[in-house]
């Protein structure tokens, strides 16, 4: 869990130097990348505990 919290601090930081601005589109398109790449790597760690898990 605390992985998965410093990772999405991190890519918000990048999302934040591709996209400076922080009012309208940008901040939608700040919160998109981080989000969608958390989520991403949420499904990723989900199925991987799941297989391992069954054995």
């Amino acid at each position: 869990m605390i992985i998965l919290i410093t990772s999405w601090v991190f890519l918000d930081n990048i999302a934040e130097l591709i996209w400076p601005d922080n009012n309208g589109l940008a901040y939608v398109y700040q919160e998109m990348f981080s989000s969608g790449i958390m989520l991403i790597a949420s499904i990723g760690l989900f199925i991987f505990h799941w297989k391992h898990a069954k054995d």
